[in-house]
């Protein structure tokens, strides 16, 4: 495959292109702001801002790295070592997707080659109300197969770590929203929220319900479904165990692309997009519910609560790594 180089846009944007695809990232929030695919022109398959500015008002997340640590944190608090420490309250009593936390950053540009970037943050002990400095890297790369991001992250202190990446998803390029995009997800299990969206620490069997994905499902199911979870949250905004391989499928029939994710976190988390409304201009048009599919992979939200869970912790000296690979087919016919 060819490669070109990357051309920087400005100081703040980074663009790597080949004969395949193009992302811009951002150095604020180490933010993914294109992700395009060459499809009889080039496509945008992800929600974007035009500007640096408008990513640093807006309240999506849109495309960011998220941490310390990803999902909602019970109360705000969690204990370590016999020490309780308390986080910023961002989402009524409760902590969402670290705070002010890594996407609120500016990055450093680290390294930079043909098909590659990774960019360095250095997270200061107590930043947000986390133990430890935490040293950061996301490296994003267009790889023969398609595009890889990898986060890895070490603490000079025992603390907690789970990052992710907050891409929301459109494969129409935002011509459709996304209710008739179909899922297909090896998970036999999905974790219970409580009303406030926090994990019961139950985990719940898809078989039977909205929640199976096993053998693909459109996303517009969970809006029909009278299952609790589902009326819950207007749709999916639910954690996943991931059962096998660590892989999900989003394919959209009217442009005949398909999306794999393959991943290294234990779990992933479905947002369909529940919470957006038409007070937002994207590149794309005008935001509104349902108009991007979020698939964060990670381990299980508020862990630190949790002994069932998979732990979230991060010894001093250990390396916490995170890596997602995503591969678009296009002409792709069902």
């Amino acid at each position: 495959m060819k490669r070109q180089l990357e051309t920087a846009i400005d100081e703040s944007t980074i663009t790597l292109e080949n004969d395949v695809y193009r992302l811009n990232i951002l150095t604020y929030g180490a933010t993914l702001q294109e992700f395009s695919i060459q499809d009889d022109g080039w496509k945008n398959i992800v929600l974007s801002y035009d500007t640096v500015e408008a990513y640093m008002q807006d309240t999506y997340y849109l495309g960011a790295t998220i941490g310390r640590v990803a999902g909602r944190i019970d109360q705000s608090t969690f204990d370590l070592d016999g020490v309780t420490y308390h986080v910023p309250a961002n989402e009524g009593v409760h902590h969402l997707h670290g705070g002010e936390g890594l996407h609120r950053r500016v990055w450093t540009v680290e390294q930079r080659t043909s098909d590659r970037v990774t960019l360095h943050y250095v997270s200061p002990d107590g930043e947000n109300g986390y133990p430890g400095a935490l040293d950061v890297r996301a490296t994003f790369e267009l790889v023969d197969h398609g595009v890889t991001i990898t986060y890895e992250a070490t603490s000079d202190q025992d603390t907690v770590c789970d990052l992710t990446n907050h891409t929301y998803f459109n494969l129409s390029g935002g011509e459709r929203d996304i209710l008739n995009h179909e899922l297909t997800l090896s998970a036999d299990t999905f974790a219970e929220l409580r009303d406030d969206l926090i994990p019961t620490g139950r985990l719940l069997e898809v078989d039977q319900t909205a929640f199976d994905f096993r053998s693909g499902r459109v996303l517009a199911d969970g809006l029909e479904s009278t299952h609790p979870q589902n009326e819950l949250v207007n749709g999916y905004d639910h954690p996943f165990v991931f059962a096998g391989r660590r892989e999900a499928r989003l394919y959209e029939r009217a442009s005949q692309r398909e999306l794999t994710i393959s991943t290294t976190a234990p779990a992933i988390v479905l947002y369909s997009g529940n919470q957006m409304n038409e007070t937002t201009s994207l590149r794309e048009g005008t935001s509104r519910r349902y108009y991007g599919v979020c698939l964060e992979p990670q381990h299980l939200p508020d862990a630190v609560h949790h002994e069932t869970f998979p732990s979230i912790r991060l010894k001093a000296g250990n390396t916490y790594r995170w890596q997602t690979t995503y591969r678009v087919e296009t002409g792709v016919s069902r």
